[in-house]
């Protein structure tokens, strides 16, 4: 006798909607497309009521409470020290779900990569312990920032050195599962830019390069909607590291061209990339002797107009899909010196159309830099008004990225972001927009990414070094 349709196999969700399930692991694509996230497909799984308390916005509106439905989680490979329940385990892995990334409602894997792979975790937990360990380090870590737990953070920093310690054991013996090596490595720069500290910015280089290795010997040729996810999200890192650390020029941007898939985003990384190597070449040519320098930079030059016109047909492409389909001005009061600051900030259909955008603003100003510092090279001067026009663009799409309720789902992102804009402000010698970035540098740091402090000094330090 056959059971009841859809009853014996499929996710929780499709399960319980009695619809058909594709059964695709670690998270199925009904729930996917849905932008919910998927229970996974264990059948005898225990849920755990989980109240949570209402809220009043500014309006004086209150959110009703929502009662979430959240698994134990699966018996977990973590140290021996770590003497957790499966309940704590459980409840500070909701916790970390409900204040890390913006609520289901505003989000979805499509918009957040990292909320993908969160989200995929109880279906992958037990399955190795470099994932296992690399999770819960980052989940006990932000909340300990988050409630100012220091044993909850000792704890979370013994968790991430015995991840460290299972990811060496895994390269040594080669015997790890290589999309969890992926993952794990992915996390651990997540977790670095969270606990900043002197040795931060070598180690963030160091993972982030780690990961570069193990996708370049990969094959992209059957690879799942994760997978793919967590690469996007590392090229966002490359691309930050290679364009804002002293580690850049040492950083292998070449991961920025892997696995294409033609979508748009692949083609801006790709820019981004080119435009690094450029840098490079513009660094090496500044040292060069008078005769040969000019050849050299009027290489870069034309090169860097292949590059526009690259782009110039992206953004022709992309027009439709791109363009804000609504734009407001944006007055911001948070700037240091009291002044009101009067942006035009864009609104988006979703957060991953934004996301698209800041980063078409990013390639354009870091472009614009490179022709600016060419030209000023070549002939002692160059007009800086195209590239503050395109960090006016970033700031004002950062105003809608960096709304409370998107909490950390583009905190990254805008640090990256506000640090491109920055860096042409000190250019420019604009106070009140390069105050501005400060201001937002603080609010990205107050919501749980240290690592904005140690960009803000640095930028401070260039603003007083440019001046003199």
């Amino acid at each position: 006798m056959v059971g009841l349709p859809y009853s014996s196999a499929g996710c929780v969700n499709c399960r319980k909607r009695k619809i058909k399930c594709d059964l695709q692991k670690p998270v199925c694509a009904k729930c996917l497309k849905r932008g919910i996230l998927c229970l996974g497909f264990d059948k005898d799984r225990k849920f755990l009521h989980h109240e949570m308390r209402s809220e009043v916005t500014q309006s004086g509106e209150v959110k009703r409470p929502v009662r979430r439905l959240v698994w134990y989680l699966k018996p977990l490979s973590l140290p021996s020290f770590c003497d957790m329940s499966g309940e704590v385990r459980t409840q500070l892995f909701s916790a970390f779900m409900g204040n890390f990334f913006a609520p289901n409602a505003n989000i979805n894997g499509k918009d957040d990569s990292l909320f993908f792979l969160m989200a995929s975790f109880p279906t992958l937990a037990g399955e190795s312990e470099l994932l296992d360990r690399s999770v819960i380090a980052l989940v006990s870590s932000f909340l300990a920032i988050k409630s100012n737990d220091k044993n909850l953070a000792r704890q979370g920093l013994e968790i991430y050195n015995s991840a460290l310690n299972a990811m060496t054991r895994a390269l040594r013996r080669k015997s790890g599962l290589w999309p969890h090596m992926l993952y794990a490595s992915i996390l651990f720069h997540t977790y670095e830019t969270l606990y900043y500290g002197d040795d931060t910015p070598r180690s963030l280089f160091t993972h982030i390069q780690g990961a570069s290795a193990i996708l370049k010997s990969y094959s992209f040729s059957d690879t799942n909607s994760l997978t793919l996810a967590m690469l996007k999200r590392h090229k966002w890192a490359v691309a930050y590291c290679t364009l804002n650390t002293e580690y850049g020029l040492k950083t292998d941007w070449g991961c920025l061209i892997l696995g294409e898939e033609g979508c748009p985003l692949d083609e801006l990384f790709k820019i981004i990339g080119y435009c690094a190597a450029l840098r490079r070449d513009l660094v090496s040519a500044s040292r060069l002797n008078s005769p040969e320098q000019e050849p050299t930079l009027q290489s870069i030059l034309q090169r860097l107009l292949d590059i526009q016109r690259v782009q110039a047909g992206w953004e022709r492409l992309h027009s439709d899909s791109l363009l804000p389909y609504r734009r407001g001005q944006a007055m911001l009061d948070s700037e240091p010196s009291g002044e009101d600051i009067s942006l035009y900030s864009p609104e988006f259909k979703d957060l991953c159309t934004a996301k698209l955008y800041v980063l078409s603003r990013i390639a354009s100003t870091v472009r614009r830099r490179l022709v600016y510092q060419t030209e000023k090279l070549l002939h002692g001067y160059s007009d800086p008004t195209s590239m503050h026009f395109s960090a006016d663009e970033i700031c004002g799409s950062v105003v809608y990225c960096m709304r409370p309720e998107r909490q950390m789902s583009t905190g990254h992102m805008a640090l990256f972001a506000v640090s491109q804009a920055s860096k042409v402000y000190i250019t420019c010698r604009d106070l009140k927009m390069f105050e501005w970035c400060q201001s937002i540098y603080t609010t990205i740091q107050a919501r749980g990414i240290r690592l904005a402090s140690h960009v803000s000094k640095e930028d401070w330090t260039l603003w007083r070094t440019s001046s003199n």
